[in-house]
């Protein structure tokens, strides 16, 4: 007598026919479910990590005020009084100069008011030359040395410190002794010595020289960085197939370092305006007939009881530029933050 085997898969016992429709079952049951997840417009692509850092960046409330602040000042110094580099002269929209003498108005009081900004907003100092005129090349000269020193400072710091990182033995010692005693000389000193000597061949090379006297705490972070990196497996891997150190040390590690170097970076340019303010203060910086915002405190610290606004409005300008370059610091540094890998909405 042959035996009826049941419905279901040809040959299979009943517990295994049982088994085989519940499976059926549930993906029939679960098959919307995951295509309601695929549809979903929430779920999106994975996103780099420059996108991350921007958006952590805009995110940043004092970030964004930090950077709208330092744009509007650059925009304000340079396009106010144009842009005079040696014989190339770009006018700007402000008549009047920073070095042109005219007859004092009123004392040489601040026009500025809340209905518009009058022929000397910012006042005239003793000879009767626009005081705005001269704030606003004060802040150029003052931007200007900063962002080389930063620049400068960043590129010397960089390289001594991933070289001294990368390579180890007596690179490591020679580099990281010779930046010791660097960071044992006072910053101040040795920059009030040979500033006046320096400062008379313009401002460029002038910030350079402050460049290279103050890219030692950058150097010691990179280097830092490098001995954590030079150990991970991606540059094991890179030296298996035959990379060279320099493409190693520039294309692998350095991009990895790239976040603490931009944030030393903005730390360095406010840390540039305070040593070009109190070296111009000392009347050892930018030299005559240039000026820039601590050389005109210094010029009018004996009006401070008399005409107070000589001595603000450069203040003021000081203040805000290093501010906002701080801010854009925090910003920065929060955005390269790997911890924070978790977008909000």
């Amino acid at each position: 007598m042959t035996e009826k085997i049941p419905s279901g898969t040809p040959g299979s016992s009943p517990e295994l026919t049982s088994m085989t429709l519940e499976s059926q079952r549930t993906d029939i049951a679960d098959a919307p479910a995951t295509r309601a997840v695929t549809a979903d417009p929430k779920i999106t692509a994975a996103k780099s990590q420059g996108q991350l850092v921007r958006e952590r960046f805009f995110r940043h409330k004092g970030a964004l005020g930090g950077l709208t602040g330092l744009v509007f000042i650059l925009l304000l110094s340079f396009t106010s009084i144009g842009i005079s580099v040696g014989p190339l002269h770009i006018p700007g929209w402000w008549p009047h100069s920073f070095s042109s003498v005219m007859e004092l108005e009123d004392g040489g009081s601040p026009t500025l008011s809340w209905t518009g900004l009058g022929n000397h907003p910012f006042g005239q100092d003793t000879l009767g030359r626009d005081y705005f005129a001269m704030t606003m090349r004060g802040a150029q000269i003052s931007l200007i040395i900063a962002f080389v020193v930063g620049i400068v400072g960043t590129v010397v710091g960089t390289v001594i410190g991933a070289l001294a990182g990368y390579f180890r033995g007596m690179i490591e010692a020679v580099l990281m002794r010779f930046t010791d005693v660097i960071i044992t000389i006072p910053l101040l000193v040795v920059a009030a010595v040979l500033a006046s000597v320096v400062s008379q061949y313009g401002i460029v090379v002038f910030a350079v020289f402050l460049g290279l006297l103050t890219w030692t705490n950058l150097a010691r972070i990179v280097r830092g960085e490098f001995l954590s990196l030079r150990e991970k497996e991606f540059v094991e891997a890179a030296k298996s197939v035959g990379a060279s150190s320099g493409r190693i040390i520039f294309k692998h590690i350095l991009p990895n370092t790239v976040g603490v170097i931009i944030v030393s970076a903005t730390l360095a340019i406010s840390s540039a305006i305070l040593l070009e303010t109190a070296l111009s203060f000392l009347g050892l910086g930018v030299q005559p007939p240039d000026t820039s915002l601590g050389k005109l405190i210094n010029e009018n610290r004996a009006a401070m009881t008399t005409r107070p606004w000589l001595f603000f409005w450069p203040g003021i300008f000081i203040v805000a530029i290093a501010l906002t370059v701080n801010f854009i610091g925090d910003g920065l540094r929060d955005a390269f933050d790997p911890r924070q890998t978790r977008n909000k909405q």
